[in-house]
């Protein structure tokens, strides 16, 4: 896995670790997502109960913060 990136923003440095996208995967399944389709740079991923849609991006690893917020969105009901 690749080291954490940060960002500095005035003195406030943050700190993003990448996750692997088959365990982004696997979480959204264990909700209750299903694949949509495959889009050219995204995959689209909806929840059936909370009729929810979000893309994920095709790349080996994604930043935290964006996992857990396509975590949060397909997760919450409308």
């Amino acid at each position: 896995m690749n080291p954490a990136k940060s960002r500095t923003f005035g003195r406030l440095k943050i700190w993003s670790w990448p996750i692997e996208k088959k365990g982004l995967i696997k979480k959204l399944e264990e909700i209750g997502c299903v694949l949509v389709r495959h889009g050219a740079s995204h995959d689209w991923y909806t929840n059936p109960k909370t009729k929810q849609s979000q893309p994920v991006p095709r790349h080996s690893e994604i930043h935290e913060g964006l996992a857990k917020s396509i975590i949060r969105k397909l997760s919450k009901e409308a």
